[in-house]
């Protein structure tokens, strides 16, 4: 058992609290990008709707417990009154102590967490059953890499529903399905 006030503790405290920074700048990031330039491939046909709202109820779930776990983790920090590391800084203390809320922010912390890793699992199970038992090409179709995500002369990222083909100038329609 890692003794709790150990120089090795602090470590690894400060590492999860700069990997939750990381990770929240790189979510909010990805959401952005999503937002103005992407569109998702479409799902495959025959694909149950009920599977289709899962899977976007899924991503949604992922989304959000990424951006919110991270300010979860740092308002419990913030409301401990004590100045803490934050990557090569030493943040002041900006906020009076208050036990009551930070044990609130304590739970949900721990909370979104396990709803976390069950939305991976989940994802990760989705993932493997339409790879390895469906067989009709999800996991390829969210590759960037690979042109079976669109139709030939669409294109595979872009915000404009309508872009200009490269060969001829003609218009094409992008037929993903609109991320957020």
């Amino acid at each position: 058992m890692v003794d709790h006030n150990s120089s090795f503790a602090a470590t690894l405290l400060d590492t999860h609290r700069n990997s939750g920074v990381l990770i929240w700048t790189v979510s909010m990031t990805r959401l952005v990008w999503l937002h103005n330039y992407a569109y998702l491939p479409p799902f495959p046909e025959g694909m149950p709707r009920l599977q289709q709202t899962i899977a976007k109820a899924n991503e949604y779930g992922l989304y959000a417990l990424l951006l919110v776990q991270p300010i979860t983790g740092l308002g419990r920090v913030l409301l401990r009154g004590a100045p803490f590391d934050l990557f090569i800084w030493e943040a002041p203390a900006l906020f009076e102590p208050n036990d009551a809320i930070r044990h609130l922010l304590e739970k949900a912390h721990e909370f979104g967490a396990n709803a976390l890793f069950a939305l991976i699992g989940l994802h990760a199970g989705a993932a493997l059953f339409h790879r390895l038992i469906l067989r009709d090409g999800v996991l390829q179709r969210m590759l960037p890499w690979n042109s079976q995500a669109v139709g030939v002369g669409e294109p595979i990222r872009g915000r404009l529903p309508v872009r200009r083909n490269k060969t001829n100038s003609r218009s094409v329609l992008a037929h993903g399905r609109r991320s957020f």
